[in-house]
């Protein structure tokens, strides 16, 4: 097995269901290949939407005290997220509860409240407090109930949209970053799935930025000690093709600018109806990522230059070519005037 492991192969062996003889040369390949330990790291789980159809079972139901646990709407490599009701004000929210069997985990999930609790913003979920769940070290989130649905699903739908709405969810998604950013907190894994269009009543859908899970310091802060250490310098966590190329090649100075890359690439993915890189699979798309991007224009040619000059800017391999970090990225979108009425 000299050629890298494709999809198939690499998804199998992380879920698990390859025969031993598979597993045992899977294995061999990884020992000796750097470019597919990288691709294992980016391969667990992130939180996605569930059917709805799945309830919590009677031990889930009393987990975590003062709530009464309703239908899973996520799960994750971390644990699941339940819409539950406060038992005391009737209010419903979203409890997100830390698997039983994932100790290890245990600061990676507190490191995620930490940050969450710190970035108070319109267009970032809010996190209300963090529960102990018995006396096992289990923690649980209680955040915001959101209604409406993720971007990715959204695209599912529509593949491309207006340049004004691919515009305005930019501003709201650099904005977001840019709270984090003056938090000295890095996101790292802004994509579709990750932003979620809030059913408003009195306009467009609210964009909210979600999963901090893999967020990370990047600058001195008085938790660094234990915050900033649960990242290994080195690892490659996120989604390929929404990365910056200094993150695929697993760097250990990652800042603001990767985020930058990261909300760029979704609004490339909103106005020309795919991501700026693209491959066969996954392996493929990772092996793509820092190769030249075709310009936004050249695939939706109606886009105002004004757009395309700032996204390839923020889609430059150098990172040095890009704005600072999420409010420069937002006000240079803020000053095109195909985006500047933002809406929420």
């Amino acid at each position: 097995m000299s050629e890298c492991l494709d999809d198939e192969l690499l998804l199998g062996f992380v879920e698990r269901r390859l025969d031993l003889e598979t597993t045992a040369r899977v294995e061999d390949h990884i020992d000796a290949c750097a470019a597919c330990r990288r691709l294992l790291a980016m391969l667990a789980p992130t939180e996605a939407p569930s059917s709805g159809s799945e309830h919590a079972s009677e031990g889930e139901d009393s987990v975590v005290e003062g709530y009464a646990m309703e239908e899973v709407i996520g799960e994750g490599a971390m644990g699941r997220v339940f819409a539950a009701r406060d038992r005391q004000t009737g209010e419903r929210v979203a409890v997100k509860v830390m698997r039983a069997d994932a100790r290890e985990l245990v600061e990676r999930f507190a490191r995620e409240a930490a940050f969450m609790a710190q970035v108070s913003h319109p267009n970032v979920v809010g996190i209300r407090r963090v529960v102990e769940v018995g006396t096992g070290g289990t923690l649980a989130l209680v955040m915001d109930l959101l209604e409406g649905r993720t971007l990715e699903d959204q695209l599912q739908e529509a593949p491309a949209l207006s340049v004004a709405e691919a515009g305005r969810i930019g501003i709201c998604l650099a904005r977001a970053a840019g709270a984090a950013h003056a938090h000295g907190i890095i996101h790292r894994d802004i994509k579709p799935a990750n932003v979620f269009l809030e059913t408003a009543s009195d306009g467009p859908a609210r964009v909210r930025l979600l999963d901090f899970g893999l967020a990370k310091l990047f600058r001195v802060h008085p938790t660094a000690s234990t915050l900033g250490r649960l990242t290994a310098s080195g690892a490659v966590l996120g989604t390929p093709a929404y990365m910056a190329p200094e993150q695929v090649r697993g760097d250990s100075d990652i800042d603001p600018r990767a985020d930058v890359w990261a909300v760029a690439a979704v609004i490339y993915r909103l106005l020309a109806g795919r991501a700026p890189v693209v491959g066969r699979g996954f392996a493929d798309i990772f092996r793509r990522v820092g190769e030249p991007i075709a310009p936004v224009e050249s695939l939706r040619p109606e886009t105002p230059p004004a757009i395309c000059r700032v996204i390839g800017r923020a889609l430059a391999v150098d990172r040095e070519a890009r704005p600072a970090d999420g409010n420069a990225l937002a006000s240079e979108l803020s000053g095109v005037p195909a985006t500047t009425s933002i809406g929420k």
